[in-house]
């Protein structure tokens, strides 16, 4: 929760209760962060609590020490005891905007974000957001007529929805939709499975033709549920959902043979 909401940048400690130099760092660090009067965020990870953590980020040594900034993004990473050089150079790191990141840093940074959004989720939770959403989808086959490529559009269009959210979880602009929007029209406001995805994940109906996404941070987890049931959906009717849009342009030539 902390990850995905702090306003201020971030400086993960990976410890354990054992580590003789963790114990030595740890005054250091709290020192410097009430020096920094909120200018950062100090969080503790136990090493070894928090195993799954841990493989995301790959951590070999103790202490290990992440500078994330805004947003969940890993800039640096220092591991073992650091020298007075290195702090220095660490702190830059996390104060000052970065243009660029290490590949390897930001995969780790979204996968770690991922486990913060799934992490205060039930197993069973999940499962009942799946289920709905997988039911959902098989109405909405019905509604447009049985053509699976049909029933894919809209859920492909759902999917971006729920997808530009879950990478821009600060963005306003994602966070609403105007049904009233032709493509919105076409593909989502006619089709009332649609909707109750949708509102299932957080969405409510904020003004004619209009849904909004309520809280996003207490939100994600559901819509990172959802949004995985229908990819699935997706890749799994793949070989149909060819079939269907096939047929259908072929009948579509045919008509246009006959006149």
């Amino acid at each position: 929760k902390h990850l995905l909401e702090s306003p201020v940048p971030i400086i993960l400690d990976v410890y354990a209760d054992w580590c003789g130099p963790c114990k030595a760092l740890t005054p250091i660090l709290e020192d410097i962060t009430i020096k920094a009067g909120g200018a950062f965020r100090l969080l503790k990870l136990n090493a070894d609590n928090d195993k799954a953590a841990c493989a995301i980020l790959q951590v070999s040594a103790l202490p290990t020490l992440f500078a994330i900034q805004k947003g969940g993004k890993i800039v640096t990473k220092l591991e073992g005891m650091p020298n007075e050089d290195s702090m220095k150079q660490f702190m830059m790191s996390l104060m000052m905007p970065s243009t660029t990141v290490d590949p390897k840093l930001q995969d780790m940074g979204e996968k770690l974000q991922n486990l913060a959004i799934m992490s205060g989720y039930t197993f069973a939770q999940r499962e009942q957001i799946h289920d709905r959403t997988i039911r959902k989808l098989d109405a909405l086959v019905k509604l447009r007529g049985n053509d699976l490529s049909l029933a894919e559009e809209t859920a492909s269009t759902i999917n971006k929805v729920m997808n530009n959210i879950i990478k821009h979880p600060k963005e306003v602009k994602y966070q609403s939709l105007n049904l009233s929007n032709k493509a919105m029209a076409a593909r989502i406001a006619s089709f009332p499975p649609a909707i109750s995805i949708l509102k299932s994940v957080g969405f409510q109906s904020s003004r004619e033709n209009s849904l909004t996404l309520s809280s996003v941070v207490s939100n994600l987890a559901p819509l990172t549920t959802a949004q995985k049931a229908i990819q699935k959906w997706i890749d799994q009717n793949r070989y149909e959902i060819q079939k269907a849009a096939r047929a259908r342009k072929d009948d579509a030539l045919a008509k246009i043979k006959l006149k």
